[in-house]
């Protein structure tokens, strides 16, 4: 037969004032606000024409959106995709035949995560742009010209 272990009731030591439930409660209440302040924090995407530019250019008109929506408090989500992945050399390995399509695909997923849209000068005249506008207005995103 099983033997059968009593289990002992031990106290904890009391930690500061109001002892370990409040410390528990405090250390609740930190998180609690830690999660609704991440909650709060909205998200954007940037949306900016790209043919026809200069990689400098690129990265000038990024760098200035992105100054402008963290100065309003919004966490920037990636659609800038500069990694492996993306280049034009393994999209073709895994078969991709529309590049620019591949991009928009990706931005349009990661569109999926934010809150408001961001159109750079010139979006008006960029394909990939304009669907991105069509598609943030059509699903609600709030909608904000640089």
């Amino acid at each position: 037969m099983p033997t059968q272990v009593d289990a002992k009731v031990v106290p904890l030591p009391s930690v500061g004032r109001g002892g370990r439930a409040a410390q528990v409660g405090s250390r609740e209440k930190g998180a609690q606000m830690m999660e609704e302040e991440m909650k709060a924090k909205k998200k954007a995407m940037i949306s900016q024409p790209m043919a026809g530019r200069t990689d400098a250019e690129i990265v000038e008109a990024r760098e200035k959106a992105v100054a402008e929506l963290e100065g309003m408090g919004y966490e920037v989500v990636n659609t800038l995709f500069t990694d492996e992945w993306y280049s034009d050399e393994a999209m073709e390995g895994r078969g991709v035949v529309q590049i620019p399509l591949c991009y928009l695909a990706k931005s349009l997923e990661n569109m999926s995560l934010c809150h408001v849209a961001y159109f750079c000068p010139g979006w008006e005249d960029a394909r990939g742009c304009k669907i991105e506008h069509a598609a943030a207005v059509a699903y609600g995103l709030e909608v904000m010209y640089g």
